[in-house]
C-alpha cells in the first residue's frame, strides 16, 4: 500500500491547492504552501512535470521573500536534477543563492548549505569533481555553522560519492558519517541513498556480492518509502553488476522493467544509463550488432546531458563489444580515446577497464609488447583498494599473454586470475578468446 500513498496525496493537495486559489481569503503566500506540499508529492509519485508545474507557481506567490524563493529554488534544483537536466539544477541552485545574498541567520544558512551541497551533486554528475569537492566543502561548513544536521548528511554523502569516483580508498569515512546522521534524524530516504551509495564503494572495492545485497536492500527501503524511481535507480546499479559478472540472463529483465520505470517517471539520465546496459549486456550475450547500437545511442544521450564519466564507460563497452566481435583495430581506436577522456576528468574508476581492453586488443592484433605495457599499467592502477574490481579481468588478459609467450609465470597468474573472478561472482569473462 505504501507505494500508493504519494499519487493519492498529490490528488488531496490538488484539491486543496484549487480551493485556495478559489478563495478571496487566502494570500498568495499562503497558497504557495499548498502548491508546494502538492509538488512534493508529485514528485514522490514520479510525476516530474506535474510538479514542476506546481513549484513554478507556488515560487510566483513568494516573491520578495527571499528565505521562500530559495527553499523553492532547492526543490526545483533536485527536480530538475532528478530529470538530468544538470544546466538547470545549476541555474535554479543559482538563483537561490542569489536570492538569499543579504539574508543572515541560522535559517538562511541551513538554506543556502542545502543549495550549496545540491550545486555539488549536479557537478558531480557531470563529472566535475574537483568543483564538487569544493561547493560540498562549502556546504559543510555552511551546514555546521547553522547546525543543520541534514545538510551536513547530505554534505558527507556527496564528498563520498566524489572519492568512490575518484578512486580515493579514504572516502568510506564520509559515507559512513552520513549514514549515521541519516539514522540519528530518522530519514529513511537519506538511509537509503547511503546504503546505495556505500554500495557502489563496495563494488569498486572489488566486493560485489555485498555490493548486490546492498543495493537490493537499498531498493527495498526506497520501495517502502514509495520512491520509485530511486529504487529504480538502486535496481540498475544492481543489474550494472550481474552484467559485469557475466549474469546477462539475469539482468536484462531486471533492466527491462527500470527502463519502464524510468520512463515513466521522465527520468532521461536513467533512461540512457539503463539503454546503456543494456547494451553492454546484449553484447556481452553474443548480441554485439544490437548491443552497439544501443551503446551508441546512449552515448548520443548522455553527451546530450553532459555526464562525460558515463560517456567513457559507453565508449570502453562499444571497444570491448567490437573486440568481441573479432575487431580489434576497432576496439583500439575507441578505447584510445576513452583513455585520453577518462584521464583528462580524473575518473580513476574508468581507467582499469579502459587499460584492459586496450591489452586486449593489442593483443590479438599481435603487439605483445605494447599489450604488455598497457596490462602493467592497468594493474597499476587497479592496486588501490578503490579501485580494485577490475583486478581479475587484467590477470585473465596477462595469463592468456603470458601462456602465449610460454612464459614460466603463466600458471600462477591463471591461478591468480581465478581466485580473482571466482571472488567477484564471475562466470563469463567478456572477451573473446575466453568465451565458452
Amino acid at each position: 500500500m505504501a507505494r500508493y500513498a504519494p499519487a493519492a496525496a498529490a490528488d488531496a493537495y490538488r484539491r486543496a491547492a484549487q480551493a485556495a486559489r478559489l478563495s478571496s481569503s487566502v494570500t498568495p503566500g499562503a497558497r504557495s504552501f499548498y502548491l508546494e506540499a502538492l509538488g512534493d508529492a508529485e514528485f514522490l509519485a514520479g510525476r516530474p512535470s506535474e510538479a514542476a508545474t506546481a513549484y513554478l507557481e507556488a515560487l510566483r506567490g513568494v516573491r520578495g521573500q527571499p528565505l521562500r524563493e530559495a527553499h523553492l529554488a532547492l526543490k526545483q534544483t533536485l527536480l530538475e536534477q532528478r530529470r538530468g537536466h544538470y544546466s538547470n539544477a545549476l541555474r535554479r541552485a543559482s538563483l537561490g543563492l542569489r536570492a538569499l545574498n543579504d539574508a543572515v541567520g541560522p535559517e538562511a544558512g541551513a538554506v543556502r548549505a542545502g543549495l550549496q551541497v545540491r550545486y555539488a551533486s549536479c557537478r558531480v554528475n557531470q563529472g566535475r569533481y574537483a568543483d564538487a569537492r569544493r561547493w560540498a566543502e562549502r556546504g559543510l561548513a555552511e551546514a555546521e555553522a547553522a547546525h543543520e544536521l541534514k545538510a551536513q548528511a547530505q554534505a558527507h554523502a556527496v564528498l563520498h560519492l566524489v572519492e568512490v569516483w575518484s578512486g580515493v580508498p579514504e572516502g568510506e569515512q564520509h559515507g559512513e558519517t552520513a549514514l549515521r546522521i541519516f539514522e540519528q534524524l530518522g530519514d529513511l530516504t537519506g538511509q537509503a541513498h547511503m546504503l546505495n551509495n556505500l554500495a557502489a564503494r563496495r563494488f569498486y572495492a572489488g566486493h560485489w556480492s555485498d555490493a548486490l545485497q546492498m543495493f537490493a536492500q537499498a531498493a527495498e527501503s526506497f520501495r517502502r518509502v514509495g520512491d520509485a524511481t530511486n529504487a529504480a535507480n538502486a535496481d540498475y546499479n544492481r543489474a550494472d553488476v550481474l552484467v559485469r559478472q557475466g549474469r546477462s540472463d539475469e539482468a536484462l529483465p531486471l533492466l527491462q522493467d527500470t527502463l519502464r520505470v524510468a520512463r515513466a517517471v521522465g527520468d532521461e539520465d536513467l533512461v540512457a544509463l539503463v539503454r546503456k546496459e543494456i547494451g553492454r549486456a546484449q553484447s556481452r550475450a553474443g548480441d554485439v550488432p544490437g548491443g552497439l547500437t544501443l551503446l551508441e545511442e546512449a552515448r548520443a544521450e548522455l553527451a546530450r546531458l553532459r555526464e562525460p564519466q558515463e560517456v567513457v564507460d559507453a565508449d570502453i563497452a562499444s571497444a570491448e563489444a567490437h573486440l568481441l566481435a573479432g575487431r580489434p583495430e576497432h576496439a583500439l581506436a575507441l578505447i584510445e580515446g576513452a583513455l585520453a577522456e577518462a584521464a583528462a576528468i580524473h575518473a580513476a574508476t574508468l581507467l582499469p577497464p579502459a587499460y584492459r581492453v586496450q591489452a586486449a586488443a593489442l593483443f590479438a592484433m599481435g603487439d605483445i609488447a605494447q599489450a604488455r605495457t598497457a596490462l602493467a599499467e592497468g594493474l597499476r592502477q587497479s592496486s588501490s583498494p578503490g579501485v580494485a574490481h577490475e583486478r581479475g579481468f587484467l590477470l585473465a588478459v596477462a595469463a592468456r599473454v603470458a601462456r602465449h609467450d610460454e612464459d614460466s609465470d603463466a600458471a600462477q597468474l591463471e591461478q591468480e586470475a581465478d581466485d580473482a573472478l571466482q571472488s567477484l561472482g564471475v562466470v563469463r569473462v567478456p572477451l573473446a578468446e575466453f568465451a565458452n
